[in-house]
């Protein structure tokens, strides 16, 4: 289990424990930083000299390029393999910042600006001139944010400009939620990653196109819609429906899924029947504190991914779980969870990692 990173350059070996299995990763000349001021600066000097640095943010680990720069923002898309049709977020740290961004700021915008920044929330607004185009994949509009974590916000002070920053993964691999989870997955292909131990949330930022009226909802996230549509005092459109792209994983994943099971006889009753269908073996079902002895008295083989009321836990239990599954795993079923609040980003985050859902 990897638990801290130090400071140097270095041919670094990390081993993961799963059960009985080690996995060696090899990291050749990864910068690996701490989250001093000392550090930082070398973190802003590597980007500002048109590298790429891994942070962490309130939500998941962003990997950070010069957003105001072609070049820095293509080297990301190439990292990243990321399909160039899907854009980038860029993250400031002012609302001077912000509007350098932006060809004209309504007033809407910066009324959610002063209630929900810094924050979870990315707002999708016309960019302006000083936006890249494959910052947007040639759209008109950009999404902006201000994050809340200490360590984002000096780095992007010390940078002076704003960071185009996607998630520290592979495209469609899951989510960071630590340095070590970066390494794995980007090892020599980046300059840098600071250490800013697991990020709060585990669960990426709210996207809001503020560019269309009805006003739309593009990805659900930490900051809970209702929440919003309370604040605008209208609703707002869900604009995402079942996700077009899935995670790659390894093993075959099915959701169990009801927005509307509150006895957690009934949740077992869905999953067991579930699981009673796809047969003996190799199948593990991802329940809860509240539902785990019940899957063991039936005989089923289970691991709780937190509390059902805790939600943004058992969204961080699901990326772990997900990342260190023994090898004779051969398919998961994601018990239901609610599908209001926060549930509603954690719900797309199981459709994303589904081949199969199940209506219960």
């Amino acid at each position: 289990m990897i638990t801290r990173l130090r400071d140097t350059f270095l041919g670094l070996t990390l081993s993961v424990l799963s059960e009985s299995r080690i996995i060696s990763f090899v990291v050749v000349e990864l910068r690996l930083l701490g989250p001093g001021m000392r550090d930082l600066s070398v973190a802003a000097s590597l980007i500002k000299g048109g590298g790429l640095v891994a942070f962490p943010t309130e939500t998941v680990y962003g990997l950070g390029g010069l957003g105001f720069s072609a070049d820095s923002v293509t080297k990301i898309f190439r990292v990243k393999d990321r399909s160039p049709d899907v854009p980038l977020i860029l993250h400031v740290s002012s609302l001077r910042m912000f509007e350098e961004c932006i060809d004209g700021v309504p007033e809407v915008a910066y009324e959610l600006v002063r209630r929900f920044w810094p924050g979870p929330l990315t707002l999708v607004l016309p960019k302006s001139h000083k936006v890249p185009e494959v910052v947007t994949a040639g759209r008109v509009t950009v999404g902006v944010r201000w994050p809340s974590h200490e360590v984002t916000q000096k780095l992007i002070d010390l940078v002076g400009e704003p960071l185009a920053a996607p998630s520290a993964n592979r495209f469609m691999s899951l989510p960071p939620l630590t340095a070590g989870d970066v390494v794995i997955e980007l090892d020599d292909l980046i300059d840098a990653v600071v250490d800013g131990g697991e990020v709060p949330l585990g669960v990426e930022s709210t996207v809001i196109d503020l560019s269309v009226r009805p006003f739309r909802v593009l990805r659900p996230g930490s900051l809970p819609v209702p929440k919003l549509e309370a604040f605008l005092s209208e609703e707002v459109i869900r604009a995402y429906g079942m996700p077009s792209r899935k995670y790659r994983l390894g093993v075959e994943v099915v959701y169990v899924r009801s927005c509307s099971l509150g006895m957690m006889t009934d949740v077992v009753d869905s999953v067991a029947d579930v699981v009673g269908r796809l047969g003996s073996g190799g199948v593990l079902v991802l329940g809860s504190d509240e539902t785990l002895r019940d899957y063991f008295d039936r005989g089923i083989e289970a691991v709780s991914l937190g509390s059902r009321r805790k939600p943004f836990e058992v969204g961080k239990g699901f990326i772990r779980v997900l990342r260190s599954l023994p090898s004779r795993v051969r398919k998961v079923v994601i018990e239901p969870f609610p599908c209001g609040g926060v549930w509603e980003a954690l719900d797309y985050r199981f459709l994303k990692a589904a081949r199969k859902v199940v209506e219960a």
